[in-house]
């Protein structure tokens, strides 16, 4: 301690960093030195540019005050005090930051985006343990600690839950019409599940679909226990009353389901289309064609010198010499490639049947009548068919008309397909086309084909006159109006080419008439099917109040239960075997955010 007479002060020296000075009539303060370098534990300072390395004595010479050419030296000659030294500093960093707590704004951002990474990408949860995401984060972050999985599962991933499931009902409350799609399915771990998705078309006419309940389902899967479980489901989200229709499989029990939920059922027309397919591919010669098949692409497929041979010989598919042998060469005769060939032709059709009705991006229902009218066309014998094509023809289309008896009598096919204004005209049942197609004419005119564009047009009355009871006359004056194409049209349009498409009016001039909406859209002219029959009706809502929202409630109700089906690949990969601890109940979480969180 050093005194004067006019003042005094102490100097204590209380760490290596800081100095406390108390001068007379002034308050205490701190003074912080900078941090000395962690690398002076391994030098020792000779003069004011020289160290000496105490590894390995080396005398170090460096400029001004800087310690970068002593750093070089580590990392170059002592490589693993050099990497010590980096975790030391990283820890000592790490501890200047306070840790931010769990609910700060920042530390809520940071874990939800994390929960997000793992929702979307279908990764277990169990990752936040992984100390390799926490560095990850921790780089990010250093104050920010990433939370472990009971805290995600419990607290994070239940608020999210909670406020897409009000976005959802949000949704669902504003919509007119709510088609519901159901399957079951099993999991890897041999649990049973139900999955119901809802479809609906919002007020700016796009069409929507939402996973609802991915639902453990323990039990015989009767036809009362699957009612019961839709009944509550619909009171659960307070959709009952906006329910058109069920689509589900076609067995037994979800047929009598879809009878007994009275909401009006359709058994998927894939499935249908598939069980067709399945009766031609039973037939003998064929099932001894595709056993050889079989056979060779397990071999391929089972054998690692076999894939890797087959490989080899693909690369040189490319070279002249290889392609001149392929030529010459005699295929093998275990495999009957021209029977192959014809059945891939005959099946081509069937394809693009199956994503015609499986898309989620537009009306489906309303496709039904003039596919299944193109795929009886596809069969239509021909004098040239070999005798295998026409016993395969034969075969499916005794499966389709058995399968599809009532399809062109369906009430909500009809009034799905008269509401399209890609369909609307009902061209698949033009006499004129069957001129050269005689067992297609005599098969389609049995089974009403040829009258269901007038019972079509009945329906669509009845239900303009529920909603519109006064009918009364109003002056429309009709324009030309521009329709954005449909950008997720397959334009596989081979399979309709036997129908002419019509087109949308041109006519420059506007015409005035007294007529109601019922009578002025019968006259409208058919759109192209490159055209979006939503975009169409967004257009009409002006023009067609009451016929716009007739079309925005059924034009939701899917052909094919592939929404919910498509669900079993998302599900398989979340309750596999290496999640097999997985609850049912955070499955469904999981599930329920992937497909409906806006991504």
């Amino acid at each position: 301690m050093i005194s004067t007479a006019s003042s005094s002060f102490v100097l204590s020296t209380t760490t290596s960093q800081t100095q406390s000075i108390s001068l007379a009539n002034h308050k205490t303060r701190v003074i912080k030195r900078k941090s000395r370098s962690l690398v002076w534990n391994y030098f020792s300072k000779l003069t004011d540019d020289n160290a000496l390395c105490t590894l390995c004595q080396a005398t170090i010479t460096r400029t001004g005050t800087t310690t970068s050419s002593f750093i070089y030296h580590l990392s170059s000659k002592h490589p693993e005090e050099h990497n010590l030294m980096k975790k030391k500093l990283r820890l000592t960093k790490k501890s200047e930051f306070t840790s931010l707590p769990l609910d700060n704004e920042r530390s809520q951002y940071l874990t939800r985006l994390a929960a997000e990474f793992l929702i979307y990408n279908l990764l277990p949860m169990s990752l936040v343990d992984c100390p390799k995401l926490q560095t990850i984060f921790t780089e990010i972050e250093p104050s920010y600690g990433l939370p472990c999985r009971k805290y995600m599962m419990k607290t994070v991933l239940e608020k999210m839950y909670n406020d897409t499931r009000t976005q959802v009902a949000n949704e669902l409350k504003n919509t007119n019409g709510v088609c519901l799609t159901m399957d079951g399915w099993s999991s890897q771990t041999g649990q049973a599940y139900l999955t119901v998705t809802a479809h609906f078309i919002t007020k700016d006419y796009v069409l929507k679909s939402v996973v609802l309940v991915t639902i453990e389902f323990e039990g015989n899967h009767t036809s009362e226990r699957c009612n019961a479980f839709l009944e509550e489901l619909c009171i659960e989200w307070l959709i009952f009353h906006l329910i058109t229709c069920l689509v589900s499989d076609n067995c037994s029990a979800m047929k009598k389901t879809g009878v007994m939920f009275g909401r009006g059922w359709f058994g998927c027309g894939d499935h249908l289309i598939n069980l067709c397919v399945q009766d031609a591919l039973k037939l003998c010669e064929v099932s001894e064609a595709l056993t050889s098949i079989r056979k060779v692409v397990s071999h391929v497929k089972n054998s690692h010198l076999a894939r890797e041979h087959f490989h080899q010989q693909q690369f040189h598919l490319k070279e002249k010499s290889f392609q001149k042998h392929l030529n010459q060469a005699k295929l093998s005769t275990g495999i009957s490639w021209d029977l192959l060939t014809q059945i891939k032709c005959i099946l081509k059709p069937f394809e693009t049947a199956t994503r015609e009705l499986s898309s989620e991006a537009q009306p489906t229902m309303s496709r039904v009548l003039s596919v299944v009218t193109a795929l009886f066309n596809s069969l239509e014998p021909d004098p040239k068919d070999s005798s295998l094509q026409q016993k395969v023809k034969n075969t499916i289309r005794s499966g389709m008309e058995r399968r599809f008896e009532n399809v062109y009598k369906e009430e909500l096919v009809l009034l799905c397909t008269v509401l399209d204004p890609n369909f609307k005209n009902f061209l698949f049942a033009t006499l004129t086309f069957y001129d050269k197609r005689p067992t297609t004419k005599a098969l389609i005119d049995k089974m009403g084909a040829f009258t269901s564009k007038q019972e079509a047009y009945n329906l669509l009355k009845q239900q303009y006159d529920l909603v519109n009871p006064y009918n009364t006359q109003s002056t429309v004056t009709t324009q030309p109006c521009r329709i954005t194409s449909d950008s997720n049209d397959h334009k596989e349009t081979d399979l309709f080419d036997f129908m002419v498409d019509g087109g949308h009016s041109n006519q420059a001039q506007s015409q005035s008439r007294a007529m109601n909406e019922f009578e002025i859209y019968s006259k409208e002219e058919q759109i192209p099917k490159s055209l979006s029959s939503l975009e169409w009706w967004k257009s009409k809502q002006t023009k067609y109040p009451v016929l716009s929202e007739l079309a925005r409630k059924y034009l939701s109700i899917q052909s094919s239960s592939a929404p919910s089906e498509r669900i079993f690949s998302t599900a398989g990969l979340i309750t596999s075997d290496r999640r097999s601890r997985l609850t049912p109940d955070n499955a469904d979480t999981i599930i329920f955010l992937n497909k409906n969180m806006n991504w």
